[in-house]
C-alpha cells in the first residue's frame, strides 16, 4: 500500500512566547524609574518645565533575559515629578508603589474599559492599569497641571480618583499608552456590588453579557429601579454633595464630560453571616490590626443601631465611605422594600474625555437618533455636569 505524502504543517502566526510583553516592560520601567527618582533632587516648587518634562529610555538587549522582555523596546514616564509629588500627597510611598506595581505581575481584569481599553490589576488589589488612547493622553498633557492645582488647592480632599502615573511603551513600532490610577475600592471592603452613574439614562443599562460576570458593572437604569436612593442624614448629605459639586465644576471649568461616578457596594451582611470556618476562601487581604480594628467598630456600629444613619468622615481624595444602616432598598415592583447594612464607596472615574469634534459630531447622531429630549450621554461640558449634578443629588436623600 502505497505511503502518503507527508504534508508539512507551518506555524502561520510567530507566537510571542512570553508573559504579557507590555506588561512586562511596564514593570521593569517603573522600577528603572523609581531608581532614578531617588537619585534626583526634589524641587521645592514644581516649576512649568516640570509638566513638560519625560523620562525616555530606549533598550537593545541581544541574547539577555530573552524569556521575560523583548529585545528592542522603549520605555517613556511622562512628567516624572509631578506624579511623585501627586504620589506623596496621597501618602503614597514610591518604594510602596513599585514594589505594588513590580513584585507580581499585574492581572488582567474581566471588565473592558471605554473604546476597548484594557485593564489590569496590580496583586494587592491597590492600583488600576488602563490602557488609554493617543487622544486621551493629549488631553491629559492639558489637564494634569490644571488637575495637580487643584488637589493642592484642596488638599486632596475630593471624589476624583488618583491618578500617579502616565506611560508610553513601545514595541516593533507599535505605542501602547497606559494610565495608573489608586483603586477607588480598597481592599479590605470586599464589594458585593458595582455601579457607573453617569445621569444619562438611554442605553444606561447592563447588558445581559455583563450580568453574567461574578461582578457586574450595573448603570443608571439599574441604579434606578434597584435603588432609588441612599438615604443619610441632613449633614452628610451636604458634606458629600459639596464634594462633589465643586469637582464637576472643576470638570466643567475644563471642558471634560463623559466622566462616571463609581459607587462600590460593601454589604455588611454578607460579611457578618459568611462562614467563619472558611476563613481561608475569605476574599479579605491580611489586614493590620489599624484596619482590623476599624473594620470591627464599623461592623459593630451598623448591628447595634436601629435607625441611625452615619457617615464616616473619611476623605482620601478619590473615596467618600458612607456608613447607611437600614437603607431601604426598592425591588423593580416597586411594591416591597428591604433593609440591609450597607457600606458605600464612591468616586469619580474616566475625565480624560474632552467636547471635541468627534463628542460633538456623536452628539449630533445620537440627537437625531433618539430625539433632542433624549438624556443621552454625549452633550456639552455645562449640560452634563448640571444634569450629573441633579442626578445624584436625588439620589441620595
Amino acid at each position: 500500500m502505497p505511503k502518503k505524502p507527508l504534508k508539512i504543517i507551518t506555524q502561520k502566526v510567530k507566537v510571542f512566547r512570553r508573559n504579557n510583553p507590555i506588561i512586562s516592560i511596564l514593570m521593569w520601567g517603573i522600577n528603572y524609574s523609581m531608581s532614578e527618582l531617588s537619585q534626583a533632587t526634589i524641587p521645592a516648587v514644581l516649576l512649568p518645565e516640570y509638566f513638560k518634562a519625560y523620562l525616555k529610555v530606549k533598550v537593545e538587549n541581544c541574547g539577555f533575559n530573552k524569556d521575560k522582555l523583548p529585545s528592542n523596546y522603549k520605555f517613556k514616564e511622562y512628567f516624572p515629578m509631578v506624579f511623585r509629588d501627586l504620589r506623596e500627597r496621597f501618602n503614597i510611598d514610591d518604594e510602596d508603589y513599585c514594589t505594588s506595581m513590580t513584585k507580581y505581575d499585574p492581572q488582567a481584569t474581566k471588565d473592558m474599559g471605554r473604546s476597548g481599553s484594557k485593564l489590569y490589576r496590580s496583586y494587592d488589589l491597590k492600583y488600576f492599569v488602563k490602557t488609554i488612547s493617543k487622544d486621551e493622553v493629549s488631553v491629559l498633557h492639558k489637564f494634569i497641571p490644571h488637575y495637580h492645582h487643584y488637589l493642592v488647592k484642596n488638599q486632596c480632599e475630593t471624589l476624583l480618583c488618583k491618578y500617579v502615573g502616565l506611560y508610553r511603551i513601545t514595541v516593533n513600532q507599535g505605542e501602547t499608552y497606559i494610565l495608573v490610577q489608586k483603586s477607588c475600592f480598597p481592599p479590605i471592603y470586599p464589594i458585593h456590588k458595582k455601579y457607573d452613574l453617569k445621569g444619562s439614562t438611554v442605553s444606561r443599562q447592563a447588558t445581559t453579557k455583563e450580568r453574567k460576570k461574578e461582578l457586574p458593572t450595573l448603570k443608571d437604569n439599574d441604579f434606578m429601579n434597584e435603588l432609588t436612593y441612599i438615604d443619610v442624614d441632613v449633614e452628610s448629605r451636604e458634606i458629600l454633595l459639596e464634594k462633589l459639586k465643586s469637582d464637576v465644576e472643576f470638570l466643567r471649568m475644563q471642558s471634560v464630560m463623559d466622566y462616571s461616578l463609581i459607587i462600590g457596594v460593601h454589604d455588611l451582611d454578607a460579611v457578618i453571616n459568611s462562614d467563619v470556618e472558611n476563613d481561608e476562601e475569605c476574599q479579605y487581604p491580611t489586614m493590620t490590626n489599624s484596619e482590623s480594628d476599624r473594620m470591627s467598630k464599623i461592623t459593630q456600629k451598623s448591628t447595634d443601631s436601629d435607625d441611625n444613619v452615619d457617615l464616616v468622615n473619611v476623605y482620601e481624595a478619590d473615596q467618600v465611605i458612607i456608613e447607611a444602616v437600614n437603607i431601604e432598598s426598592i425591588a423593580s415592583d416597586n411594591n416591597r422594600g428591604t433593609s440591609a447594612n450597607h457600606i458605600y464607596i464612591v468616586g469619580i472615574i474616566d475625565f480624560n474625555t474632552t467636547y471635541g469634534m468627534k463628542k460633538r459630531t456623536a452628539h449630533s447622531a445620537k440627537t437625531l437618533k433618539h430625539g433632542a429630549d433624549a438624556e443621552i450621554s454625549t452633550v456639552n461640558p455645562d449640560q452634563y455636569a448640571k444634569r450629573f449634578i441633579n442626578f445624584i443629588s436625588k439620589s441620595i436623600r
